[in-house]
C-alpha cells in the first residue's frame, strides 16, 4: 500500500468513518482525531497490510480507538447531545392557560 492509495482510501472514508465514531463520543473533534490516528496507525502497518482488507481493517482501527477513549474518559461513555428547547412547546403554552378548578376534575382551559 503506497501514499496515494492511503490518501484515496482517506478521502473515500474519511466522512463515513467520522459520522461512526461520533456516534461513539458524540464530539466531532475527537472523533475526527481518532480517525486520524486510525489513518496513522495504518500507515505504519501498511507493509503488512493486504488492499483487500483495508477497509475493514481501518474502521476496527477506529472503533477499538473510539471505544479505548470512551473507556479512558473517567466520567464513562458519553450520551447524544439533547436539543433543548429555548421556547415553550406547543403543550406547555396550551396549558399556561389552564386553571385547576378549586375541586377535583375536570380542568378548564381558556381560550
Amino acid at each position: 500500500m503506497g501514499e496515494e492509495d492511503l490518501e484515496q482510501l482517506y478521502a473515500r472514508l474519511e466522512k463515513p468513518l467520522c459520522n461512526l465514531v461520533y456516534r461513539w463520543l458524540w464530539s466531532m473533534d475527537e472523533s475526527q482525531g481518532v480517525v486520524q490516528d486510525a489513518f496513522v496507525r495504518l500507515w505504519r502497518m501498511r507493509a503488512r497490510v493486504d488492499k483487500q482488507t483495508v477497509e475493514p481493517l481501518i474502521y476496527k482501527i477506529a472503533l477499538n480507538l473510539a471505544a479505548s477513549r470512551c473507556r479512558s474518559t473517567p466520567s464513562g461513555p458519553r450520551r447524544p447531545p439533547t436539543n433543548r428547547r429555548t421556547t415553550p412547546s406547543r403543550r406547555a403554552r396550551n396549558l399556561a392557560g389552564c386553571a385547576a378548578p378549586s375541586s377535583g376534575f375536570p380542568m378548564t382551559c381558556g381560550a
